[in-house]
């Protein structure tokens, strides 16, 4: 596929009044000159992002989230697996990405952050008189899967680092590394629960839950996105 190389660069906000959207970004392109998401329709955005991923290598981006696991792979310095899922018995099983240095599995959880959430995320104040401020934000990996393969989870699961990314309008704003120990500790435990409570309920949505500050001895932050913090901090 031929291609041509040109420089982006995001410039400034434009308020804008269009539903609950407020403002839009806008990029400097070398040639087009200033441009923004005004500009096009979302099949032609939708066309350049599946193009993107197949210069990239990427049969399809958009399947799961596999254009999610490309930008954080991509802040971490990471190579993304060309599979969207690595099955049980896989090389790759039980994990997204390969830290090239040191060799290891890398395992990716992302959720998204809402507007409600940054409260939490900046521990606003939530009562002016007494000072009380919002609580930590919890991060939240869904590990899907874990509970049905329970025997081959647990062991795959350990050897590969894991990583919990929040994302503000699609893009990553913060990686945290998640202790390994923590996380099978949270999962076994929850399996536990679950096989000795007779399986009710669904095998999937086996989730570690992490407070951020409260519990920062079991996660490391790898990547904070700046410009976003001190905007909306």
């Amino acid at each position: 596929m031929k291609s041509t190389t040109t420089m982006l660069r995001e410039t400034s906000t434009t308020t804008l009044r269009t539903g609950n959207m407020t403002s839009i970004t806008t990029l400097e392109h070398t040639t087009l000159g200033t441009i923004s998401a005004s500009d096009f329709t979302l099949s032609q955005l939708s066309l350049l992002l599946f193009e993107k991923g197949l210069l990239l290598g990427f049969d399809n981006v958009f399947d799961k989230t596999k254009i999610r696991e490309i930008m954080v792979a991509e802040k971490l310095g990471h190579k993304v697996h060309s599979t969207v899922i690595a099955g049980k018995g896989t090389i790759n099983y039980g994990s997204d990405a390969t830290d090239p240095v040191t060799g290891k599995k890398a395992e990716y959880k992302s959720q998204t952050l809402k507007s409600k959430n940054l409260r939490n995320l900046f521990q606003e104040i939530r009562d002016p008189k007494s000072g009380k401020r919002f609580v930590p934000l919890t991060l939240i990996g869904v590990y899907n899967g874990f509970n049905s393969n329970y025997e081959s989870a647990s062991v795959e699961y350990e050897k590969v680092d894991h990583y919990f990314s929040l994302f503000w309008r699609e893009n990553p704003v913060a990686i945290y590394h998640i202790d390994t120990d923590y996380v099978m500790n949270s999962l076994i435990d929850n399996y536990n629960h679950w096989n000795n409570n007779g399986r009710q309920g669904t095998s999937n949505c086996n989730s570690v839950k992490i407070q951020l500050e409260s519990q920062s001895d079991y996660y490391t932050v790898k990547y904070i996105d700046e410009r976003f913090f001190n905007e909306k901090k």
